[in-house]
């Protein structure tokens, strides 16, 4: 996994192991490992920027944690078994978008220092630092 600001679901496991684990915000790269035979994967990115309704904590607890997926979602475990059975891509999708993602939205009170922040760490391809948008900031370039 890579720091990129995107919280992280992934599905994984079969018919008798099916789990899913919710990843944080990450600081710095990180493996993911998960001990067993036969198993599909399933992720969805969660980009900056986008909350969930149903969560059971705030987004700023996820910063560098990992959770099972239930420890967040309450209650969603058949959607888990759901996924991690499904054969097909495509129906994966579809399950997603029709259960959880109906409670992922864009968070309109992203303040404008983090939208200008991503735009400028997306433009830059990853090479800018802190103090460059310090600078930015502080040179009261618009945003």
């Amino acid at each position: 996994m890579v720091p990129d600001g995107c919280i992280d679901i992934i599905f994984f496991g079969n018919s008798t192991r099916p789990a899913a684990k919710v990843f944080g915000s990450i600081l710095k790269s990180q493996y993911f490992l998960y001990d067993c035979d036969n198993v599909d994967y399933f992720g969805v990115r969660i980009p900056p920027g986008y909350m969930f309704g149903d969560i059971k904590c705030p987004i700023r607890d996820l910063i560098d944690q990992s959770f099972d997926f239930e420890e967040l979602f309450e209650g969603n475990y058949r959607i888990v078994e759901k996924i991690a059975n499904e054969p097909c891509f495509a129906k994966k999708v579809n399950l997603f978008n029709q259960t959880i993602g109906q409670s992922v939205y864009k968070n309109e009170k992203t303040p404008a220092l983090i939208n200008h922040s991503l735009k400028m760490i997306y433009s830059s391809k990853g090479k800018i630092n802190i103090p460059c948008w310090q600078i930015l900031w502080d040179a009261r370039l618009e945003i």
